[in-house]
């Protein structure tokens, strides 16, 4: 990918993007990074398709009569982690959750065994569950976003 086209990227993360982590049964100490990309156009999904030979695109149909249905492109673990390193240079808004991912990533770094965790790597995986729920989370009230 070019810069230009690894720029344009990191502006769709930081708009139409989440980075978060996802729990086997709600575990925090048991997260594993992902990158979701939502998008009306399906053309958008199928460059990034293009561009990285990975990921899921799924549609999603919101039943309120006023959206469109929308294309998600996700991937995870590893394959996210390798778009969010590409990124982070250009990201704005999503850089924090960017930190608590590469944050998490470095703590793991090393691991010996698969399935083996130290009670430090648990330790960062709660607090990379704990600091992106607290970055994502999103509240209405009367109609108000509130953060």
């Amino acid at each position: 990918m070019t810069n230009e086209e690894i720029a344009y990227l990191a502006g769709i993360v930081d708009g139409e993007g989440c980075i978060g982590v996802f729990t086997r049964g709600g575990r925090a100490d048991w997260c594993r990074p992902h990158l979701q990309l939502t998008n009306t156009d399906l053309s958008l999904l199928a460059w990034l398709q293009e561009r990285f030979d990975f990921g899921t695109v799924v549609w999603r149909v919101d039943r309120r009569d006023t959206r469109k249905p929308t294309w998600c492109w996700r991937v995870a673990c590893d394959q996210a982690l390798m778009v969010i390193r590409l990124v982070y240079p250009y990201l704005v808004i999503k850089r924090p959750q960017a930190d608590a991912i590469l944050r998490l990533a470095a703590a793991e770094h090393g691991r010996v065994q698969r399935g083996v965790l130290t009670a430090d790597v648990r330790a960062a995986r709660v607090v990379c569950f704990e600091e992106i729920r607290r970055l994502n989370y999103r509240a209405v009230h009367r109609g108000k976003r509130v953060a």
